[in-house]
């Protein structure tokens, strides 16, 4: 048996405790896509470090813990139309993909009455189907009024209506 003291890992935690661990919903991209996929949404946004524990996990570490902080509550990330999981990294959490129960996923309402395009009207609607986490912005700007646009996360174990009445 062997006994690790706290102070001989302090160094490792102080460095990874401004990373976050993600993956794939869905998919086990390889590191070179993870790594340009971080790059491109991240890179300006004080990433200093993609790493691989297994098949499609990902340590992303960050210079600062405020930047690794904007990351975890910025938009939903997605890969290929696949939820991004994106969780803080703890020195007591263990590095596999987790079961997840619910999803972010985009929800259009096509040819929604002018009158029902306010933002109350709009998270009523989306909050009918699961919770609203976003209106999209074309959407909000009323730019194109062919469908209104919302990110809605909502329980795998749930069946998702084909319309919503009101």
């Amino acid at each position: 048996m062997v006994s690790i003291n706290l102070d001989e890992v302090a160094d490792q935690i102080n460095y990874w405790s401004s990373a976050v661990v993600c993956y794939v919903l869905g998919a086990n991209p390889p590191f070179s896509v993870m790594n340009g996929y971080c790059q491109r949404f991240w890179g300006k946004k004080g990433l200093e470090k993609v790493s691989m524990v297994g098949r499609g996990l990902f340590p992303v570490r960050f210079n600062t813990m405020e930047q690794c902080e904007r990351v975890l509550t910025g938009d939903p990330q997605f890969l290929d139309y696949k939820p991004l999981i994106t969780k803080k990294w703890d020195p007591d959490m263990e590095l596999h993909k987790e079961s997840v129960k619910t999803i972010p996923i985009w929800i259009r309402f096509p040819n929604l009455e002018l009158k029902y395009w306010g933002s109350k009207c709009l998270h009523k609607l989306g909050d009918s189907i699961g919770t609203t986490l976003k209106i999209d912005q074309v959407t909000l700007n009323k730019e194109r009024l062919a469908y209104a646009r919302l990110l809605v996360e909502v329980g795998l174990n749930r069946d998702l209506p084909d319309k919503v009445c009101f």
